[in-house]
């Protein structure tokens, strides 16, 4: 992807930043332009496709003009000649029952997940798998009942962790962005319900990214670091309302405040961030793609007392090996 410069368009809108995509053929002696207003750029060749396959998602055109002036909506495309020709998966002209556009896209192998705003301005969740087999095709995600409305700012920070041939795991940070975590939802081609995996994932900083690792070379076997208020709380138990930590870290920090205000009156409240501050991790392991999870104990036994030893071995002073 080349990046043009922003200008101005007209007397009243600027141009967003543009991406502009161009191929090579010869080692970069000579480049073509393939399209312009772009976000995101694969080259998705798949089993017997031609290799000039592309997936595409761009800034789709504001409604009345020729090119994506003031529009900050996406629509994703499919072209099989290096766009010389494309067709239209998700935007205005896509098929019908493919949302008419997107917030965000997000890219994970053969996996393509979609914000889509509705006719009420709320952002849902839309699918399509690209295998290979078939043009992909998008379909909404319903979400889980004890999920809540989930806001467009906890959409834009969406993550597609994991993808397998069947299965994607998300995740999808707490309602309050300066928490430090987030959930597991599962989402299986075929099936139109996103699938709650597990609660109260460790986000150390929107820079750090998730505690949550795939175990390479053993598909579905996933380990997850979960936060634990010191607030008496069990997460072994499902909670009965996602989120439900949340509302113990702004009980927690209301009392704190209270205390602050007890001891220096007109001091001035505690920092979001401090909700959270008095939590432990417990590391959790998933050996059925998140179906089911369970502690990952610390070792026992004879295996703990060796690691103990060695942790504690002093070092040989000089001299002690000539003495030997």
């Amino acid at each position: 992807l080349a990046v043009s410069p922003t200008g101005a368009v007209g007397a009243s809108h600027v141009r967003a930043p543009r991406r502009s995509i161009f191929v090579t053929q010869n080692a970069g002696e000579t480049w073509t332009f393939l399209a312009a207003d772009v976000e995101q750029c694969h080259w998705a060749v798949k089993g017997n496709s031609d290799p000039r396959r592309m997936v595409v998602s761009r800034y789709a055109a504001a409604e009345g003009a020729a090119t994506s002036v003031a529009s900050q909506l996406l629509e994703v495309v499919e072209s099989n000649d290096f766009m010389a020709s494309s067709t239209v998966l998700l935007g205005a002209t896509a098929p019908l029952a493919a949302p008419r556009s997107a917030a965000h896209v997000h890219f994970h192998y053969d996996f393509i997940a979609a914000a889509v705003p509705d006719d009420g301005g709320r952002l849902d969740l839309a699918f399509a798998v690209d295998d290979g087999r078939r043009p992909p095709a998008f379909r909404t995600a319903a979400w889980p009942s004890n999920l809540g409305a989930v806001r467009s700012k906890q959409l834009q920070r969406l993550r597609v962790l994991h993808s397998s041939a069947s299965q994607a795991v998300l995740f999808v940070p707490a309602s309050d962005l300066q928490l430090p975590w987030g959930h597991l939802l599962g989402y299986s081609m075929g099936s139109p319900q996103l699938e709650l995996l597990l609660t109260d994932v460790h986000r150390p900083s929107s820079s750090e990214g998730v505690a949550f690792q795939a175990v390479s070379g053993v598909d579905g076997i996933f380990l997850a670091n979960r936060v634990v208020l010191d607030q008496g709380k069990n997460l072994d138990s499902a909670e009965k309302l996602l989120d439900a930590q949340a509302e113990v870290a702004v009980a927690m920090q209301e009392e704190e405040e209270e205390e602050i205000d007890e001891d220096s009156p007109g001091s001035p409240s505690l920092p979001a961030a401090a909700r959270a501050r008095r939590y432990a991790i417990r590391t959790y392991v998933s050996m059925n793609m998140g179906m089911a999870w369970q502690p990952l104990l610390a070792p026992e036994g004879p295996t703990a007392a060796n690691a103990t030893a060695l942790a504690t071995c002093p070092r040989p002073r000089p001299g002690d090996a000539a003495a030997a």
